[in-house]
């Protein structure tokens, strides 16, 4: 059986895909995953299937990443980009499923619903942030408002999905009407409805971090986190292998697939903070990239290197909040510190906070030298949250994501058959 697997975005969209396909394939399937071509030897080297999908993950973020940018600002920039690219997209999305058996994807409006519907396959819906209605949590986009109001709560994803309805028909009206692809009617809230039948919606996250809301229907699962051990084979560069064994544990600093017009300010306030503090640090290849030189007694990443194997070997993580890299953090067991720059990143800055894990998030527009030198003191001094952190790890350590959604998955298309 062919899986397809839509994963429009940064990193942190493609490596739970990763994860989970490498699983399918084990029990023999064939995988492709379809995303933007910088991945393209990434999802190889794992052995699966690559269809690239037009686009660039850089212009994307920096378009969709902008400095103050509100979360509704956030979706308005982010679709614009993908606007631009419309017929090539579509036409690119639907080859990608030419021969697929299944389709599986992240969150993208109706548009994998329309080819799944028009194959006559089924299809998995997948979500790494809560966007099925509940009265505990707001949808990741809305703003935030100074009391939890259960009714706000519900409401924000009948205005959500009426916003990405309505962003669809505008950006993608056209493209549906002239290739005779059916639009799905729009709603105000999910539609996970697909000949009849219900579709299996995993989401890729911990129930330690995610409890299940008990109003969710049966069809809507919290799998775990997918993960893979990429750092088996892994040989780190002997510069950092010296340095991390030359004193104490540093702590990391880096900001994944973002790419923003104040990446330079954001990275030279935190240079200024660790030096303030005199500790050591490893900071991502961005600071390279940006010019900017490595404190006294710090590093700078040159090249990949698997989060799974640097953070067991760290203090402390300090990352934007994208589910990949969180989890990876606290499958190590290490306190964090998240600092959003847009999307899902507030709600987990937030998780994090609330359940003793880290400091409480600092927005990079209220970022200043002495701010992020007091978050980083905590971060590293507090025995609350190293506790709890560690405490945290030994709870993931006993899920396994990937195995309960091909189980799944497996179980849900073998009904299908």
């Amino acid at each position: 059986m062919l899986y397809t697997m839509y994963a429009v975005g940064s990193l942190g969209d493609v490596s739970p895909y990763i994860a989970l396909g490498k699983e399918l394939k084990k029990r023999g399937n064939e995988v492709r995953i379809a995303a933007f071509e910088p991945f393209s030897a990434f999802v190889s080297k794992s052995g699966l299937l690559f269809h690239a999908l037009p686009g660039s993950v850089d212009a994307l973020m920096k378009s969709a990443m902008r400095p103050h940018a509100n979360p509704l600002m956030y979706l308005r920039h982010a679709t614009s980009y993908l606007a631009a690219h419309t017929d090539e997209f579509m036409l690119s999305a639907q080859k990608a499923a030419e021969d697929a058996d299944v389709i599986i994807c992240t969150f993208f409006g109706g548009v994998f619903y329309s080819i799944a519907e028009a194959k006559g396959i089924p299809l998995i819906q997948t979500q790494y942030y809560p966007m099925d209605q509940t009265s505990q949590l707001r949808v990741t986009v809305a703003p935030k408002i100074p009391l939890n109001n259960r009714v706000y709560n519900y409401i924000t994803y009948n205005i959500a999905y009426g916003m990405i309805r309505h962003i669809e028909k505008k950006y993608l009206g056209e493209y549906y009407r002239k290739s005779g692809l059916h639009m799905r009617r729009r709603k105000m809230h999910p539609d996970y409805m697909l000949a009849g039948k219900p579709v299996p919606v995993l989401y890729a996250v911990s129930p330690t971090l995610l409890p299940r809301p008990a109003s969710w229907r049966e069809n809507i699962h919290i799998t775990g986190f997918w993960h893979d051990s990429d750092d088996i084979d892994f040989i780190p560069p002997p510069a950092l292998e010296d340095y991390l064994s030359a004193g104490e544990p540093p702590i990391y600093i880096g900001f994944g697939s973002m790419v923003s017009d104040d990446m330079r300010n954001v990275l030279e306030t935190f240079v200024t903070a660790v030096g303030r503090l005199g500790i050591r640090a490893v900071f991502s290849k961005e600071l390279a990239k940006c010019g900017i030189d490595t404190p006294p007694d710090c590093s700078c990443l040159t090249d990949f290197v698997p989060h799974s194997w640097l953070f067991k070997r760290v203090k402390a993580v300090v990352h934007h909040g994208g589910a990949g890299t969180l989890s990876a953090g606290l499958l190590a067991g290490k306190p964090t510190l998240v600092i959003p720059f847009g999307g899902d990143q507030p709600f987990w800055g937030e998780r994090i906070y609330a359940m003793g894990l880290g400091p409480k998030p600092l927005y990079r527009t209220k970022l200043s030298a002495s701010r992020v030198q007091a978050r980083l003191d905590s971060l590293i001094n507090s025995d609350e949250f190293s506790m709890n952190a560690k405490k945290a790890a030994e709870k993931l350590a006993k899920e396994n994501g990937v195995t309960v959604a091909a189980d799944i998955i497996e179980s849900s298309v073998g009904a299908e058959a």
